[in-house]
């Protein structure tokens, strides 16, 4: 499907999936670094394929920056979960279900990876 709003998420939030990635503490991340994550789960989003909607959000707070994901449909934040390792929490209220990750330099390679092997497989496929 495709991604929509935010805010659309959050009239009904507690139909949807949410993975909260956490960046590492100290980690320097400006509004580039930040920009190239959320792209990054974008794109790992769009090569699945997946079957519901999905929305980004990123979040500032006192205990540092999350970016949220949401997913309409549960079957595509378990592909997510399963790239990044996410666990499940109990931490945010109001979500058909909720999990969590940290996003750091072997989550981004994760990504890279699958991102990696999905674009060799469609080639090969191009070739046949």
């Amino acid at each position: 499907m495709s991604e929509i709003d935010w805010p659309l998420v959050l009239e009904t939030q507690s139909e949807w999936h949410l993975i909260v990635a956490i960046l590492p503490e100290g980690s320097s991340v400006n509004r580039d670094t930040l920009t190239q994550r959320v792209n990054l789960l974008r794109r790992l989003s769009s090569a699945y394929r997946l079957r519901g909607y999905f929305s980004f959000a990123t979040v500032g707070s006192s205990n540092g920056i999350t970016v949220d994901c949401a997913f309409s449909v549960e079957a595509d934040a378990d592909r997510l979960s399963a790239v990044v390792g996410a666990r499940s929490v109990h931490e945010f209220p109001g979500w058909a279900s909720q999990r969590c990750f940290w996003f750091n330099q072997t989550v981004i390679a994760a990504i890279e990876h699958v991102l990696f092997e999905r674009a060799v497989g469609e080639s090969d496929t191009a070739r046949k």
